[in-house]
């Protein structure tokens, strides 16, 4: 029974959908089978157990609990009998699972906003003839669409949706019918399509990039001249989201300011999360051309975070994530912005989770004092703290590597690190390999540049050439810096 329907569907309640689940299967209008409610009441002490949980993991439920599950223990306690009947608890656990799929989608027409709730009761009104309050619905939709605060691709499918309905009407009905709304579906249609294909054309070209999938896109990132002249002039997301395609396409820097332009003059028209995704975009650009050697959009990367934080881009529910937190120090340290840099992490570490806020906070200040040449505080600060993130704790390791190569008379102290270092990344069960290799080959190269600086053992010639074999490796901008002085 542990792996039947009814048991993963009851394992992903919360306690309170428990306690409302029970009162729907007591109410007769929905169920009169006293047998179904034993069997949840049954189930129901063995939910703590459950939640969260399925598929049942070995060893996650207790002997006690898998034997409660067994179908003719079960069956004996609802049927106080010996003689088990399969069909019988089938037939039993299939009617109770019947009512939980029937509760939840309560709850979900339940939660639908009031547009929803309109669309759902349209139909009905039509087949009973009841024209005045399909009409008086009718008017609603209009207000609630018109209403709406976002002119993004489900403003448009809303409105298709309403004068598709509308259109649908006969012709005797009051409610007029005819070319308005005929115009209005093929109008709101097109926008729906366009907007739409803009923007998972946009997603495709960006997985393109980063991990390598391959898409038939086509001719997509010429759709915003399909649409009715009046909807794009309206709307410049059509042409918001018709840059970031010639962006990802052109990587051009006149299609880049164009589109931050665009974007943060019309911030009042995007929700929060698809600011989020344009700024991403924005952000991705940047460190492009940064790795491409462009290092003016150092300063424009440090520009644009400092945007977006007066704008308040980067806080959603009164939270960062913390990976935005870091990058921002790291643009910071990068454009020698101390004391900036110092500012950031005080006044915005309140944004953390809590339970990242130690790891993160501790991580950006030592960057600080590693970015101000401040080593001996850069490892002081890291010894503090156990990172719980592995990522961070890589990173933090790699701080203190780079620490100990800097500082005099620490000989026997960066070879024994390198050696620990070495050891908890091949340890590791969590990162990936690419990642491993990534950290490996900084260690090994750094070595190499201790050895040439300490012993004079390496050419600068021949450490240049090695640099340049490595396909990954992390910090390369220090590494270069390391190089270039042993010159």
């Amino acid at each position: 029974m542990k792996k039947s329907k009814l048991v993963e569907l009851f394992s992903g309640l919360s306690k309170e959908e428990i306690s409302e689940l029970g009162k729907y299967i007591r109410s007769p209008y929905h169920n009169k089978n006293k047998t179904v409610i034993e069997l949840f009441e049954y189930l129901k002490k063995l939910h703590p157990s459950l939640t969260g949980k399925f598929p049942f993991p070995e060893g996650s439920l207790n002997r006690s609990t898998l034997r409660k599950l067994d179908k003719q223990e079960v069956f004996k306690k609802l049927f106080e009998s010996n003689d088990f009947e399969s069909k019988t608890l089938l037939d039993l656990m299939a009617k109770l699972s019947v009512l939980i799929v029937n509760f939840l989608t309560q709850i979900e027409l339940r939660d639908y906003d009031q547009l929803e709730k309109r669309f759902l009761i349209l139909n009905s009104l039509k087949r009973r003839g009841l024209e005045r309050q399909l009409s008086k619905t009718i008017n609603e939709l209009k207000k609630l669409i018109k209403a709406m605060p976002y002119r993004d691709s489900q403003f448009y499918y809303y409105a298709f949706r309403l004068n598709r309905f509308i259109y649908s009407l006969p012709a005797t009905s009051k409610i007029k019918t005819g070319i308005n709304s005929l115009q209005a579906i093929s109008d709101n249609l097109e926008a729906f399509y366009v907007y739409s294909r803009l923007f998972y054309n946009n997603e495709m070209l960006n997985r393109q990039k980063i991990v390598g999938e391959n898409y038939d896109i086509q001719s997509g990132q010429a759709m915003p001249g399909h649409l009715p002249p009046e909807i794009e002039k309206d709307n410049p997301l059509f042409s918001i989201y018709h840059l970031i395609g010639q962006l990802q396409l052109n990587e051009s820097p006149e299609d880049y300011f164009n589109l931050k332009s665009q974007f943060f003059n019309n911030l009042h028209l995007l929700k929060t999360s698809g600011k989020l995704d344009i700024f991403i975009y924005l952000l991705n650009y940047c460190s492009l051309r940064l790795n491409a050697g462009d290092r003016q959009f150092l300063e424009e990367l440090f520009n644009l975070y400092r945007d977006a934080l007066d704008r308040h881009l980067l806080i959603e529910n009164g939270q960062m994530l913390e990976t935005f937190f870091i990058n921002i120090n790291d643009v910071a340290c990068s454009m020698q912005e101390f004391n900036w840099a110092k500012q950031f992490v005080d006044s915005h570490q309140k944004y953390l989770q809590p339970d990242k806020k130690a790891d993160t906070t501790t991580l950006c200040l030592a960057n600080i004092a590693f970015s101000e040449k401040d080593y001996d505080n850069t490892l002081r600060l890291l010894n503090q703290v156990e990172f719980q993130n592995a990522y961070y704790g890589i990173t933090a390791k790699a701080l203190m590597l780079r620490s100990y190569y800097e500082l005099d008379g620490y000989e026997t102290l960066f070879y024994d690190f390198g050696d620990a270092f070495t050891k908890f990344i091949r340890r590791n069960k969590v990162l990936s390999n690419d990642f491993k290799n990534t950290y490996l080959n900084l260690i090994r190269f750094t070595r190499k540049l201790y050895k040439a600086k300490t012993f004079k053992t390496t050419s600068w010639a021949t450490l240049s050439i090695q640099y340049g074999t490595i396909d990954r490796i992390a910090n390369r901008t220090w590494l270069l810096q390391k190089l270039e002085e042993l010159k």
